[in-house]
Formats: structure tokens, sequence, C-alpha cells
């Protein structure tokens, strides 16, 4: 009896660890259900995981001007909002 030895990119002793589950998943001859645990291992990598964002309002917001809210959007997860100045200003 002879046995069949196919070549896998996954079996290269070389490559790191997200090349590793990448062949794994994209490799056809894998049963399904570990092509998609490989899938879910790489989710952190390739989606960051949801922020979340806490506001604490200390007064009444007023009204906001277009560049105000423009500001509000685009700051950086983290960033710290102080809306308790005359003008609402983001810093």
């Amino acid at each position: 009896m002879t046995s069949s030895t196919t070549a896998h990119e996954y079996d290269d002793p070389a490559i790191g660890g997200m090349d590793f589950l990448l062949a794994v998943m994209r490799d056809v001859s894998v049963p399904l259900a570990i092509r998609i645990q490989a899938a879910a291992a790489l989710l952190p990598v390739y989606r960051a995981p949801p922020q979340v964002l806490t506001i604490r309002i200390t007064g009444g917001l007023g009204e906001l001007t277009h560049e105000e809210l423009v500001a509000f959007e685009a700051r950086a997860p983290g960033d710290v909002l102080d809306w308790n100045d005359s003008k609402h200003s983001v810093h």
C-alpha cells in the first residue's frame, strides 16, 4: 500500500502564524469546520473590536455649530471631550 502525501502551504515551517491561518482558511482540501475556525481566529486582525464611547454631560450643550459636530465625529477613540466652555468646543 502506498501513501500519497500532498504538500500544503501551511506545512511550511517558515511561515508565521497569520500566514498559517490564512493558508488553512483557503485550502479547499481542509474540512469546512476547520477553515471556519481559522477564519474566526483571524477576525481580530482584520476587524478592530468595537469602540465604546462614554460621554459625560455636565450642563446643557446648547446649539452646536457644524464645525463642532464635524470635530466631534472626527475625534480619535479615547479623546476627552470638554463641552463646558461657552463655545462648546471639542478638546
